[in-house]
């Protein structure tokens, strides 16, 4: 973008807006550019009539109320730093009293950051400057087309209540504090990033998002980034054109290109080496890439979740990840909690897993020890564990219900009880014990009863308690 230092003259302003009304537009907004730096604001000015646009200037934050409040605006470019008041402060007092009005915040590299928490403040957008023109116009088109999106009457449902994902599944409080936090971050189209030990839900987490977003019937995308080595990465990312490498038989499109439209997860992306990361930064920057061996660049809309179990922080510190990277993709963060922080949900996924693998064939009931023995386990694999353990315990379990002698051994020794607890509970030893008796004895209380020296009463009403005796 060329920067112009002297303004437009109104004589050229007006014939380049009546020449550009001449072709064929698409919805044409009212925009108000807001910047000290003002051969910015007459270079943006100058681009945006070029379309068509009606464009006002304001050169501080003051004079850009001003003029909110006597001309009706659709869109706000706001730079973040001006003398006297500054972009943040005056974005919150445009949210208060237009909130309809969409800003997109500009700003230099040395405030990423402070852009960046913009997007948190409601901004529909940021652009680093110097402001490219492709990028603004691409901002422009998200805005038309949420604009021009079809008000149904079940847009004023509360967002939950629209989308439903099985797999985000409980009713304690920090998974419900999950559930909200991406109810409201998913119509945005800012990037996210997931942060969790290994195994809590992350992609089940980021299918969530991408199911309750305005991208919900474009593709979701995943890559698990320390599951190939540098150089197929690379490809599968940006996809390759014939004969970019030795073994480049065809042209092959790449994921990026593939979600195009929609969603893409970075899984595991504090794995992925650091020259490529650097490449990711640009097109997260710009929404342009090349394919491998491709001197053409292709534009690409694009939502970036990344997920990880790393702490990006330190390896910041250490340069292991890079910070711009960081910063971009970390617009909201979001922690999933460990599958041990949320206890009271182990009976709701258990039995979701249940279901799901039987298909309505096998067995349908977790017997009351059986779930006692999963509430007590400290579960390091978190979720992904759990499914592979009620997995196991369906193969092993015979009729209807899955017993605590069905699930794996871990489940039902010392290790199975919080960390810290140095040794079984009194009751926790008799139950195994006595249901370890009644197993060998064939089910026969009678027989049990007298190897265990209890009177078949008492055997009988511990037996009930265990889930393994109807009354």
């Amino acid at each position: 973008m060329n920067i112009v230092r002297s303004e437009p003259s109104r004589t050229e302003k007006t014939r380049v807006a009546v020449s550009s009304l001449s072709q064929p537009t698409e919805s044409l907004f009212t925009i108000l550019i807001v910047d000290d730096d003002r051969s910015v604001a007459y270079a943006l000015d100058r681009a945006l009539t070029e379309k068509g646009h009606t464009v006002n200037l304001a050169f501080s934050a003051e004079e850009g109320l001003h003029t909110l409040k006597d001309a009706p605006t659709d869109i706000v470019l706001l730079d973040l730093f001006m003398p006297g008041m500054n972009g943040t402060e005056m974005l919150r007092q445009i949210k208060k009293m237009h909130p309809t009005t969409d800003v997109v915040t500009i700003s230099g590299a040395g405030s990423m950051r402070a852009a960046l928490g913009t997007l948190q403040l409601d901004a529909f957008d940021f652009l680093p400057k110097p402001v490219q023109m492709r990028a603004l116009m691409e901002v422009i088109d998200r805005i038309r087309e949420k604009r021009r999106a079809p008000q149904r009457a079940a847009s004023a449902r509360p967002l939950s209540t629209l989308f439903s994902v099985p797999d985000l599944i409980g009713k304690s409080p920090s998974i419900q504090k999950v559930a909200d936090f991406l109810n409201r971050i998913a119509p945005t189209h800012c990037n996210v990033l997931i942060r969790g030990e290994t195994g809590s839900g992350k992609e089940v987490v980021s299918h969530a998002l991408h199911n309750r977003s305005t991208r919900r019937e474009g593709p979701f995308i995943p890559l698990n980034c320390s599951a190939l080595p540098e150089t197929m990465l690379e490809s599968e990312l940006f996809g390759h054109e014939k004969g970019a490498f030795t073994d480049a038989t065809g042209l092959k499109r790449g994921l990026l290109e593939m979600a195009n439209g929609g969603t893409l997860l970075l899984d595991e992306i504090g794995d992925m080496p650091l020259a490529l990361q650097a490449k990711l930064l640009r097109v997260v920057e710009t929404k342009c890439f090349r394919r491998l061996g491709s001197n053409t660049e292709q534009a690409v809309d694009v939502r970036f979740v990344g997920a990880t179990h790393r702490d990006l922080e330190t390896m910041v510190k250490k340069s292991q990840f890079r910070e711009d990277l960081f910063y971009r993709l970390s617009v909201f963060s979001l922690h999933l909690p460990a599958l041990r922080e949320r206890k009271e949900d182990i009976p709701l996924l258990a039995n979701f897993f249940l279901q799901s693998i039987v298909h309505g064939r096998g067995p349908k009931i977790l017997a009351p020890d059986a779930l006692e023995c999963l509430e007590s386990y400290g579960w390091p694999g978190n979720v992904r564990e759990l499914h592979n353990m009620i997995e196991h315990a369906v193969v092993f379990a015979e009729g209807e219900t899955v017993r605590a002698a069905d699930l794996p051994a871990v489940l039902q020794g010392p290790r199975s009880f919080p960390e810290g607890d140095s040794a079984e509970t009194l009751a926790a030893v008799e139950r195994r014990h006595i249901l370890k008796v009644f197993d060998a004895c064939g089910e026969s209380v009678e027989a049990a009863s007298a190897r265990l020296g209890l009177s078949e009463t008492v055997t009988r009403n511990r037996l009930k308690r265990y889930g393994r005796l109807n009354d």
